[in-house]
């Protein structure tokens, strides 16, 4: 298969996650993309900058004491820690609407934060969980302000 053939196709995550483990690849918890990224550089060269897998918490730890101030550093997007950082940002910037996808940006922003080396806490996931919440959404990106 070549490079041209490889971009034109479509693939499935368990496809790619099956695929990459033939080719030797750690797959982790890489998202689709970045397992694509890693199979081109496998097989046709890829010079980019690979992407790291950052896990959300070390194994067998005891999640992070939910603070504004406690470091992220075994984070569990579950039930808990969502109520706690909404009502942080409630208390702090008023009640702001949820947007589509708030919760995967943040997590992207987090893990990406983390994998530059920099420390963040949860007062700092609770400022950009706003920033989110508070992003006008452009016609673009709204397919039914498209159709008014």
């Amino acid at each position: 298969m070549s490079q041209e053939e490889f971009d034109g196709s479509y693939f499935y995550a368990k496809e790619l996650q099956a695929f990459a483990k033939t080719l030797g690849i750690t797959v982790g918890n890489l998202k689709k993309n970045e397992l694509e990224l890693h199979i081109k550089a496998h097989l046709f060269g890829y010079s980019g900058e690979l992407p790291v897998a950052v896990p959300n918490r070390k194994n067998s730890a005891a999640r992070d004491l939910l603070t504004l101030d406690t470091l992220v550093v075994n984070y569990i997007s579950d039930k808990k820690t969502k109520s706690f950082l909404l009502a942080a940002v409630e208390q702090q910037f008023g009640a702001l609407a949820d947007k589509s996808g708030q919760w995967y940006w943040l997590n992207h922003w987090r893990k990406q934060c983390i994998g530059e080396g920099k420390t963040i806490t949860y007062g700092d996931l609770v400022a950009h969980l706003a920033s989110l919440k508070k992003k006008a959404r452009t016609a673009a990106a709204d397919p039914i302000s498209q159709n008014e």
